[in-house]
């Protein structure tokens, strides 16, 4: 109920109130989704940036495959809040907050858990390997790929891999002003050099 209220809340006030106002319901709304779907604590989540939208359709900028949506356009706000050291999208409007990191993955709980997780590992692994903090090393790209085989794109010499389509990432990394890639798939990474 209390949550329910909150909602209600924010939508009045994203339907009514001031610039500021607007802004900070938008912005309390993209973090108590986050905070639910990644299931972490306001204190894990940093607000990067807030800018204003015009969504094009109710879908927010994030259709889901097979949706249909209302075609009106529908103000709102591109809310960008990093978690820790994991940058995510969520869009708002017409008191919604729609997590939109991946537009051809599933935006489900289960699946921004797998994502963050396989992150997770890669930022762990690259912070061993230079020898820096965990939270120095920022995610700044992470797509879906299939990749052909279990090399998942980054074969070793003289090694032999299954020849299944292997579902995956490919994640981006910096750390001082370098970029670093990674290989996934739903449990492990890979580094791989370019």
């Amino acid at each position: 109920m209390t949550r329910t209220l909150a909602i209600l809340i924010s939508t009045a006030v994203l339907a009514t109130g001031s610039a500021e106002e607007d802004r900070a319901a938008a912005v309390r709304l993209a973090q108590a989704a986050l905070a639910q779907a990644l299931r972490v604590t306001a204190e894990h989540l940093r607000v990067a940036d807030v800018r204003p939208v015009e969504w094009p359709d109710a879908a927010l900028g994030c259709p889901e495959k097979g949706m249909q949506y209302a075609q009106v356009l529908v103000p709102g706000y591109d809310v960008r809040v990093d978690v820790d050291g994991t940058l995510h999208h969520v869009h708002v409007g017409a008191g919604r907050a729609v997590i939109c990191d991946h537009q051809t993955a599933p935006d489900t709980p289960k699946y921004l858990q797998v994502v963050t997780r396989v992150q997770d590992l890669a930022r762990r692994d690259l912070a061993a390997r230079l020898k820096v903090e965990i939270k120095d090393v920022r995610v700044i790209r992470l797509r879906p790929v299939t990749w052909p085989d279990t090399s998942l794109g980054c074969p070793e010499p003289d090694q032999r891999y299954d020849k299944v389509e292997t579902k995956g990432f490919l994640i981006e990394l910096e750390h001082a002003d370098r970029t670093y890639v990674y290989h996934g798939d739903r449990q492990r990474v890979v580094f791989c050099p370019r």
